[in-house]
């Protein structure tokens, strides 16, 4: 496909991708959470059942009201960056979520999950606050323009 192609790709279509990406990422979770929870002899950790709620809550809605709200999504200064950044924090919580999970079910300890959570969560909210800016200085310069 060229360049000029893809340019011509509308925002639905090209969030559409992700989001089927975020569903099936949930549906991943939970599967994953049930065969573990049977491997791991009737044992279960909250971080491990809840962890389809990131991909489901922290994907799909915001990734969902973006398609919805924004025209042109992928025209938004700083979206790349923004995109990026919001797949390295959801990434980040699923890994230290199931870390978290796995050593609650082992019953051991371990000091590092935390700082993946915490790491996760600021990348994450660093996104969106990429998002709301690229926003912000879209609606300036069509402030600018007219």
């Amino acid at each position: 496909m060229s360049i000029s192609a893809m340019l011509k790709i509308s925002t639905n279509q090209k969030l559409r991708k992700p989001l089927l990406v975020y569903l099936g990422l949930t549906a991943f979770c939970i599967v994953l959470d049930r065969v573990y929870f049977l491997l791991g002899h009737g044992v279960e950790s909250p971080y491990m059942l809840w962890l389809f709620l990131y991909p489901l809550l922290g994907g799909i809605l915001p990734l969902g009201l973006a398609w919805i709200f924004v025209d042109h999504a992928n025209e938004v200064p700083l979206f790349r960056l923004a995109y990026n950044a919001f797949n390295t924090g959801m990434a980040t919580l699923l890994l230290g979520s199931v870390l978290s999970g796995v050593i609650e079910i082992a019953g051991t300890a371990s000091p590092y999950p935390p700082y993946f959570l915490v790491v996760g969560w600021i990348v994450y909210a660093g996104s969106i606050l990429l998002f709301g800016s690229g926003l912000l200085l879209r609606k300036i310069k069509s402030f600018k323009k007219s």
